[in-house]
């Protein structure tokens, strides 16, 4: 079967929005933990791949449609997005920086509300976005460099997913 005509045949799925929903909830969590405590975060793309290769392989007798490597790939990519979200809404740095400013020894005494909060975190979630395309775009598609996670995620796909 050509690549574009799986794509075509492929379609998304309410279980798989629901198990990489619930992955990436997960992850999240874990990841605003771990951001508030260490400033870091790991959106656990080969986890998350991994994880939901286990619950559609051990469920796949009730399932109306086969797994494949794209379907995993969807999955992984909603969990992954989802696992982002706690450094790309500003809830790991820029929105405790600015609550760390209001102290009163800190001179602040501004207050955000949470409307202006939220406001805050899909502004800055849109426009990294924007600005990360250029640079998908220069570095992925001209310099034909590959992103380590994104290589080492599909290499487990595809491992997983090899016939036995």
């Amino acid at each position: 079967m050509a690549r574009s005509e799986h794509f075509r045949r492929t379609a998304l799925r309410p279980a798989m929005v629901v198990v990489g929903t619930v992955l990436g909830s997960l992850v999240c969590l874990a990841n605003m933990y771990f951001g508030l405590q260490v400033g870091a975060l790991n959106t656990m793309s080969p986890a998350t791949a991994l994880l939901a290769f286990a619950i559609f392989r051990s469920t796949s007798r009730w399932l109306p449609f086969a797994f494949t490597p794209t379907e995993n790939v969807i999955v992984q990519t909603i969990a992954s997005s989802i696992a982002g979200m706690p450094v790309a809404a500003s809830l790991t740095n820029a929105i405790p920086a600015f609550e760390f400013l209001r102290r009163p020894d800190e001179g602040g005494s501004r207050h955000f509300s949470v409307a202006e909060l939220m406001a805050w975190s899909l502004g800055v979630s849109f426009f990294g976005t924007v600005f990360a395309a250029p640079f998908r775009r220069y570095f992925l598609l001209q310099e034909k460099l590959r992103f380590p996670g994104g290589y080492a995620t599909g290499v487990l796909v595809g491992i997983l997913h090899r016939s036995r």
